[in-house]
């Protein structure tokens, strides 16, 4: 099953640094700064007694925190699998809050750093206007085929790839505002006859070496 709902509008998290130079943009001024951005993602594994309603209560912290479900899927061992985005300076509140379901088998959080990134396309997309710009006064002050020809088409070439700069600094600003939380669960692991004499067996050999 899949349930994706519009995201609303999330804080960028913000941790104020000194602007390295952007390729392009030359050296930035004396005092600007550019928040940190971070890419964060977490994985989540939960044992849980009601598998069917982790999907809606993960829902339900997901909303309450301003975020919505990515994906969600049950899968043949009757195991849930979901991801939720939550805005990034809430992904710690909506682990704490999964981890109430049951009990946290695994827990892990993981941040790219992509302030550079940002910080080199935004020079980018500074220059590229720039020239677009210019090049735009050219065409109205071209008078000959030839040169229209050849001011239109580098005007092209500069518009399209001034979209493709624009596209990823939209994402890499959207993927920053809200992590990734990927929740797996799944019921408790129920041992057969001889899974349970291997269980007794090793209590057994503990008692045996262990003196309390």
């Amino acid at each position: 099953m899949a349930a994706i709902a519009p995201p609303g509008a999330a804080p960028l998290p913000a941790v104020a640094r000194s602007a390295g130079g952007a390729s392009g943009g030359g050296a930035p001024e004396v005092g600007i700064t550019q928040a940190q951005m971070l890419v964060r993602r977490a994985w989540m594994g939960l044992e849980v007694d009601s598998v069917s309603a982790v999907t809606t209560r993960a829902t339900a912290v997901a909303g309450a925190l301003g975020g919505y479900v990515h994906s969600a899927r049950e899968a043949e061992n009757e195991s849930v699998m979901m991801t939720i985005r939550v805005p990034s300076n809430m992904l710690e509140a909506a682990m704490d809050s999964i981890a109430t379901f049951g009990k946290v088998d695994s827990r892990r959080i993981t941040a790219d750093d992509v302030t550079e990134q940002v910080v080199d396309l935004d020079g980018r997309a500074t220059t590229l206007r720039a020239t677009r710009d210019r090049l735009r006064a050219l065409l109205q002050q071209a008078s000959g085929v030839s040169e229209i020809i050849t001011v239109e088409r580098e005007l092209h070439r500069v518009q399209t790839e001034l979209e493709i700069v624009e596209r990823r600094l939209l994402t890499l600003r959207s993927t920053a505002a809200l992590a990734d939380l990927s929740i797996d669960a799944h019921p408790p692991t129920v041992l057969g006859p001889i899974g349970l004499l291997f269980a007794g067996v090793g209590w057994m050999l503990r008692k045996a070496f262990v003196i309390q």
